[in-house]
Order: C-alpha cells, then structure tokens, then sequence
C-alpha cells in the first residue's frame, strides 16, 4: 500500500500489482490498494497465470466492483479454452501471452472472437521483431499492446520506442523502483514527468555514454 501511495503522490496514474496467488488474499489486498490510492487511480492486476478457473471468476468479478481496467494472464497460458470460457463472464479487459506461448494466428483469433482485449509484451524478452508482429495484430483486431521494460539501460529506451511506435500501445511499464536500468557510464535516455514517460530529444534511442565511467568499471583483455 506505501509503495502505491508514493507512486501516486509522485504523479503517476496506474499501478500493477503481482499477488499472492491465493484468491481470498489478492481479493482482500486489492481492497486494500484501492481503498489507500482512491478511485481515480487505474489499478490492474497480474496473477501470473496462476489461478483456476473459478478462481479466476471470483477474483475477476471482485476487481470488476473495485473498477480495476485490466486482468493480466489469470490463467495458465496452456489453457487456451480456459481463456474463452473466462471471457463470457467477465466485462473486465483481459490480458495475455506475456509468457510468449501463443503463436501469432492463437493471438489474432483470441483478439478477433473477443477473447482478450489485449496483449502484454516485454520487449527485452520477445525481441523488437515479436514487438512489430503482436503491435500488427493488436492494431487490426482493435485490441491493445501493453509494453514493459525489464531491461537495462539501453534496451529500456528501445522498448519505450518502440511504445511509442504503436497505435495499439496505451500503458509503458517501467521497473525503476528495481534500480534495473541503471548502467553506470550510460545516462537516461528518458524521462518521467507526473508519471508519463518521455524520450530525450537526442539522436537514436536518447541515452548517452560516458566512455571514460563506463572504461572505469571495465577490464578490457
């Protein structure tokens, strides 16, 4: 609860929990979160495919109440007909195939029939190829593409750009409070402002190296 709190003080207007798992816990938490942040916050949460299918349903319909805007991967993603059978009892937007098991033709079918709303990519993982080829697919299906940035500096520019390049992408998710990015030798190539994330207005992907810091923790053969 501190943690969203402080990010919402900071400007930012979302937040994405990862629970427990356990649906009577993540139910009450996610009580708890909205209660601490208020109702204008968009509050989403990501189980990591991890509840069963009554499981999902419950928890899905008490985040609905709560005026969550996303449910990320409920499921396992091998349960793709646990996915459809979801989809005609919740109203909530589902997200999915963070975990890249969908192929391109389950992702069009899952956004064209109303299954999911939308699709979750980190680009560090998936490549910027996959990137380009869920965004196609998003954009022609009407769905939407969340983007995260589990990445160094560096490749967290590059994912943000890539963001930034889709009509389909709406959220950017950014790990700073994991201190991840940090390279030392290479300076931002963005910044936060209220919670929005903004390139640099420099050449490339915007992050500047500083060759003689980054030489300093460098032992070159």
């Amino acid at each position: 609860m501190e943690l969203a709190q402080r990010y919402v003080a900071d400007g930012f207007r979302a937040c994405k929990f990862h629970m427990w798992g356990d649906a009577d816990r993540d139910i009450a938490a996610c009580r708890a979160v909205r209660k601490a942040v208020g109702d204008d916050i968009a509050l989403m949460l990501d189980p990591a495919g991890r509840y069963s299918r009554t499981d999902a349903v419950r928890v899905g319909r008490a985040i609905e109440e709560l005026g969550f805007v996303r449910f990320e991967d409920p499921l396992p993603p091998e349960d793709a007909a646990g996915y459809r059978w979801l989809a005609t009892r919740l109203s909530l937007p589902i997200m999915a195939n963070e975990s890249l098991q969908w192929n391109a033709e389950q992702c069009a079918v899952a956004a064209r029939t109303g299954v999911v709303q939308g699709f979750r990519l980190n680009v560090g993982r998936a490549g910027i190829g996959e990137a380009l080829r869920l965004g196609a697919i998003a954009e022609a299906n009407g769905v939407e593409l969340d983007i995260a940035a589990f990445v160094p500096r560096g490749g967290l520019e590059a994912c943000l750009h890539v963001a930034l390049a889709s009509s389909a992408t709406r959220w950017f998710e950014h790990h700073e409070a994991m201190g991840l990015e940090e390279v030392p030798g290479l300076a931002r190539g963005f910044v936060i402002e209220r919670g929005i994330a903004k390139p640099v207005e420099a050449p490339g992907l915007g992050f500047q190296v500083d060759q003689a810091e980054l030489d300093s923790y460098c032992r070159w053969a």
